[in-house]
């Protein structure tokens, strides 16, 4: 465990907790409940500002945010001489939080909520880029990645949400929660769930939906609007509004009923159409026809469709069914 001077936050490996930090050094422990003796004290040099978060994923590799630097060490309980600091190019204002997932990623925001990422923290050359810039939402509320597929920052009243957070900027989306506070402090022990904190002392939580709630909105969602069928034979698809709440992948089949003659048991798939969401949102699928479709659509009266609709994410897969006719 470690931790630096005017620490806000603290974080270790295998446990968090609160402890007072010495001005200019980094505390040390491999037995953090040991008493003072069990703490070890490592001045820093040339720090620029207030070291304010800590995180360690491991207990081989920690970092710390505070003034426009990062420090990181593969043995934070080495000393001083273990401590590599790293400049972060174009910051507006202090840094405020940091949260490394893995040795592999670390993600700072600054006092004005831009945040920076990092995919190689603990390299001598660590590169990093800013993911999200002048938010203008407020001062920074936190960061918080419990995976590397997951990280949610607060800025103002919003939340930033990016499921690649060092990828491109644009995968990072922001959501108003709390718009006439400023979030103060937001944390996320799995990637279902997050808990943020306002400056009034409110708490704001946020989860994923459960796989039945996700199920039901998938039975209500997969069942189409008004068809005619002549639309459908000229265009050859339909586009259907689906909300993905979670990242994942939906398919949609249509396939018609089996209670045809027997000459058209072999042309049952009627459309199908698939949509990826790499992030929370409403889009079209293209639910596009079959030549065994079309066939069926021109030959029979009247054709009873089964829709079978699946919702594959990191909750798992979903099934959902409906039945309409054209």
């Amino acid at each position: 465990m470690a931790i630096g001077y005017e620490l806000t936050y603290i974080s270790g490996s295998p446990s968090p907790g609160w402890v007072p930090g010495g001005r200019e050094y980094v505390a040390t422990s491999n037995d953090p409940t040991g008493g003072p003796a069990a703490w070890d004290l490592a001045t820093l040099a040339q720090q620029r500002g207030d070291l304010n978060s800590v995180s360690c994923p491991t207990s081989s590799f920690c970092a710390i945010a505070g003034g426009y630097e990062v420090l990181t060490s593969t043995d934070p309980a080495g000393g001083a001489s273990t401590w590599v600091e790293h400049g972060i190019p174009n910051l507006n204002g202090h840094l405020e939080s940091i949260s490394c997932p893995t040795e592999q990623l670390c993600v700072v925001e600054d006092q004005v909520g831009e945040v920076f990422a990092s995919r190689d923290p603990a390299a001598a050359s660590a590169t990093w880029q800013l993911e999200i810039a002048n938010p203008g939402t407020g001062e920074s509320g936190g960061v918080s990645c419990p995976t590397t597929s997951v990280c949610v920052a607060g800025a103002g009243g919003s939340v930033w949400l990016s499921n690649d957070p060092a990828g491109p900027p644009a995968g990072w989306t922001s959501s108003s929660v709390d718009p006439n506070l400023d979030i103060s402090d937001v944390s996320c022990p799995t990637d279902l769930l997050c808990v943020a904190t306002d400056g009034r002392g409110n708490t704001l939580t946020g989860r994923a939906p459960t796989r039945a709630e996700l199920r039901a909105q998938l039975r209500r969602q997969i069942r189409p609007g008004r068809l005619r069928r002549d639309v459908l034979l000229r265009v050859g698809r339909y586009e259907m509004p689906i909300a993905g709440p979670v990242p994942g992948t939906v398919t949609i089949r249509w396939e018609a009923t089996r209670r045809l003659h027997q000459a058209h048991r072999r042309q049952l798939t009627v459309a199908g159409g698939e949509l990826t969401f790499s992030t929370p949102a409403t889009r079209s699928i293209a639910i596009t026809l079959s030549p065994a479709g079309r066939r069926l659509l021109r030959t029979v009266k009247r054709l009873g469709i089964e829709i079978a609709g699946t919702y594959k994410s990191a909750e798992g897969v979903v099934r959902a069914n409906a039945r309409t006719a054209l």
